[in-house]
């Protein structure tokens, strides 16, 4: 079953942890790892895994015959006389059920006219015990295999979602504190555009991107502030500007002061380009919610990254460039 995990908490994580020690363990009845796992897709909010595990508490209904969970589930037979609907729960009862009246079930030890008539039903009660055993297992099986496939799913994902929030908890830690000392408003600025993306309001991706774009020509202004100087073309074309109107040439330039590496440096520049691109066309109508919300989150990366790469940062004030 695909993992549909929309909110991870360290609950869900404890929770997936014990649902699959119980299952490996064999110390966990289906009846409890079907409320288990119910509680588990509730706290992810994953609804799709949620209907599912309603089926299998409270039972399938006909329609649901031909459905691929269904079948999954080893419930649907040619024979639909022998297809099992009942939930897992209900299942597992008539299976202890069918254990105890195979064990009951004797050969009796006859003689005479009838011996071989009582000895043929004999045998047919035992094999049809067996048979029905084995379908209703069948199913047990299927579903204790799909309740552990899923939960270890969940614990994988909200495993990586715990550490990737720590990670990037740490990482938010870093870059405030970089882009605080060159301009203590960009990270209000931020939270102010990212909050309106959030709201999710008509107008809210076109001011979100001036919002960005005005944000990245005070960050030139801080960290290369404009000058009548040009630097030469690597490429042989006119010389680079610096003005005041020439923002993203300034921070390119900046990146080029600061660093080492001929495989960063182009990456970097190139990131840069590519998001003041989709800046302007977010003023256009372009740009859509969701890339607009990342398109913040990348520059805040790229920004917090870029004022990184100085090994010494000197307190400054927005006109002064950083020594």
């Amino acid at each position: 079953m695909e993992v549909s995990v929309v909110s991870n908490t360290p609950e869900s994580l404890l929770l997936a942890e014990e649902i699959v020690r119980g299952i490996e363990d064999s110390s966990m009845a289906i009846d409890r790892a079907l409320l288990k796992s119910t509680r588990l897709a509730r706290l992810i909010r994953d609804d799709s895994a949620g209907e599912w595990l309603k089926k299998e508490r409270e039972g399938y209904g006909k329609a649901d015959r031909d459905t691929q969970r269904f079948q999954a589930m080893k419930r649907q037979y040619v024979d639909a006389r022998y297809d099992i609907y009942g939930s897992a729960i209900v299942v597992a009862r008539e299976a202890d059920s069918f254990r105890v009246q195979l064990a009951s079930l004797r050969i009796p030890d006859v003689s005479g006219d009838w011996a071989n008539k009582v000895n043929a039903d004999a045998h047919n009660a035992i094999a049809q015990t067996r048979a029905s055993l084995l379908r209703h297992e069948k199913v047990l099986a299927s579903v204790e295999q799909e309740i552990h496939g899923y939960v270890v799913q969940v614990l994988h994902a909200a495993s990586f979602g715990i550490q990737s929030s720590k990670l990037f908890d740490a990482a938010r830690a870093e870059i405030d504190g970089l882009l605080v000392r060159i301009d203590p408003d960009i990270p209000e600025k931020l939270d102010f555009a990212m909050q309106g993306l959030i709201d999710g309001a008509p107008e809210a991706i076109s001011a979100g991107m001036n919002s960005l774009r005005r944000l990245l020509v005070t960050f030139a202004d801080i960290v290369f502030p404009s000058t009548s100087a040009e630097r030469s073309n690597p490429s042989g074309g006119q010389p680079i500007k610096l003005g005041e109107a020439n923002y993203l040439n300034r921070v390119k330039a900046f990146i080029d002061d600061n660093c080492s590496s001929d495989s960063r440096r182009t990456r970097l520049k190139q990131e840069l380009s590519n998001i003041n691109a989709r800046l302007s066309s977010g003023v256009h109508d372009e740009v859509t919610l969701t890339e607009a919300k990342f398109l913040l989150l990348n520059c805040y990366i790229l920004c917090g990254e870029i004022v990184q790469m100085r090994s010494t940062l000197v307190e400054s004030s927005p006109a002064s460039p950083l020594a």
